[in-house]
């Protein structure tokens, strides 16, 4: 005698997942797009993948549109892990570094795209950030060689920095008194 089982839909929903989440995986790993996830990120995909594919043994049968929606979401969070990092970061406070603009180029009237680098743990990253100026008056925007604070990710920061315009300083000043 074998063992009951007591969710058939969420063994079917993961026996029907396994092959894509494999294909899915291997083109991930290949092309190396996957950030990486601390605890909150890893914590958040596994808790949303075991709560949509629990909720696919809901019964009813007007909750078909529900068990579907549930199996797609979680397989969504199964497939690319990514959806967690980026949820994990809304609500998370990212260090700081002092960084130093390199170019600035006006996209808009109101928009600019920064070059900048900065330093974490003795390596250095240059990415770009787009700073929105709320009259649109070039002086708003950083200059070059100005220093600003950076927020970073701390898991990726060439991946996913971010500039604070508030707190730029122009180059040779300090925030000292």
């Amino acid at each position: 005698m074998g063992i009951p089982n007591l969710f058939p839909q969420v063994s079917y929903a993961l026996e029907k997942s396994l092959g894509l989440w494999l294909s899915v995986w291997a083109i991930r790993y290949n092309a190396g797009v996957d950030y990486k996830r601390g605890l909150r990120a890893r914590v958040i995909r596994w808790t949303v993948v075991v709560t949509c594919f629990a909720l696919t043994s809901v019964p009813g049968s007007s909750l078909g549109w529900f068990r579907v929606s549930s199996y797609l979401l979680g397989l969504c969070f199964l497939c690319w892990p990514n959806l967690a990092y980026h949820l994990g970061n809304l609500s998370e406070a990212w260090p700081t570094a002092e960084g130093c603009v390199g170019a600035v180029q006006q996209r808009s009237a109101s928009r600019w795209m920064v070059d900048y680098d900065f330093e974490v743990d003795g390596e250095r990253y240059g990415v770009h950030s787009t700073v929105k100026t709320n009259n649109g008056i070039r002086e708003a925007a950083p200059s070059e060689g100005m220093r600003v604070l950076i927020c970073y990710d701390p898991l990726n920061p060439s991946r996913s920095s971010r500039i604070q315009q508030q707190t730029a300083v122009p180059h040779g000043l300090t925030d000292d008194k």
